[in-house]
C-alpha cells in the first residue's frame, strides 16, 4: 500500500488490511506514528516525515524485515524485538547516540547510520551485520568498538 505523500493518513484504520505486506507512509508529514498490529508488514517506509520519536516493537511488527526511517526528523528511536529486520535505514536523522543490539534486532544485515548527526555508536552482538554505514558524521563523533560474538 503506497500511501506517499498523503496529508496525515489514517493511521489507526491500517490494522484492518490484516494481510498486508508492503507500506509506505513516506513524506506525509507524520508527527506520530502509532503502528500496532500490522502483523504481515514485511516492508515499512516512513522517511521524510516529521517524527522526532518513535517506538516499535516487535509484537506490533512482528514480520517487518525492511524499516525505512531516513530523513524522518528523528531525535529518539526505539526499537524492540524486531527479530526478522534485516535492513534498517536512520540515515539523516537527529540521534546524538544509538545503541543497537542483537536482542533487539538478531538477523539485521544492513545498517545505513549516514548522516544520522551520531556522537555515539554502538552496536553489541549483531551476528548478521554485512554492512553499516556511519559516513557524514561529526568528526567529534565516538564510535564505540563494534563488538561482534566469536564464531
Amino acid at each position: 500500500l503506497d500511501l506517499s505523500g498523503s496529508d496525515q493518513p489514517a493511521l489507526d484504520k491500517l490494522h484492518y488490511l490484516g494481510y498486508l505486506h508492503f507500506l509506505n507512509l513516506s513524506s506525509c508529514s507524520l508527527e506520530q506514528a502509532d503502528l500496532v498490529n500490522l502483523t504481515h508488514v514485511k516492508v515499512l517506509d516512513l522517511s521524510a516525515n516529521n517524527l522526532t520519536t518513535i517506538s516499535l516493537d516487535g509484537d506490533d511488527v512482528p514480520a517487518l524485515e525492511t524499516l525505512s526511517l531516513s530523513s524522518a526528523g528523528l531525535y529518539n528511536v526505539s526499537l524492540r524485538a524486531l527479530g526478522q529486520l534485516t535492513k534498517l535505514d536512520l540515515s539523516f536523522n537527529y540521534l546524538n547516540t544509538i545503541t543497537l543490539t542483537k536482542d533487539n534486532m538478531s538477523a539485521v544485515e544492513i545498517i545505513n547510520l549516514s548522516s544520522a548527526a551520531l556522537f555515539q555508536v554502538k552496536l553489541v552482538g549483531l551476528m548478521h551485520v554485512k554492512q553499516v554505514d556511519l559516513g557524514g558524521q561529526s568528526p567529534s563523533a565516538t564510535i564505540l568498538p563494534v563488538v561482534f560474538p566469536c564464531s
